[in-house]
């Protein structure tokens, strides 16, 4: 009978670089690869997931002025309003309509 070994957990500092080093640098341009690659890694398990959503909400860009009510409203509840360091305007192309 073959018993299962469970897989052995990474620090969460190394995890932490994992994710940092894979995502494009900050740019108007890299902004929806960089929200891609943070919702595909906080897939990956619940540790991933809240550091992928932490640095989701570090830098915001909204593209429509209507979501930003949303954002706004979202904000206070979700317990992140204290990690957000910036908030863009525009498209992720840098236009704006």
């Amino acid at each position: 009978m073959n018993k299962a070994h469970p897989v052995p957990t990474l620090p969460i500092e190394l995890v932490a670089q994992i994710i940092e080093l894979n995502l494009p640098e900050r740019r108007y341009h890299t902004f929806a690869e960089r929200y891609a690659t943070l919702r595909t890694f906080s897939l990956v398990n619940s540790l991933w997931k809240d550091l992928a959503q932490s640095l989701l909400y570090t830098h915001v860009l909204v593209e429509d002025p209507a979501r930003l009510d949303a954002l706004a409203l979202a904000l206070p509840g979700s317990g992140r309003a204290s990690q957000v360091k910036s908030v863009r305007f525009g498209h992720a192309d840098g236009r704006w309509d």
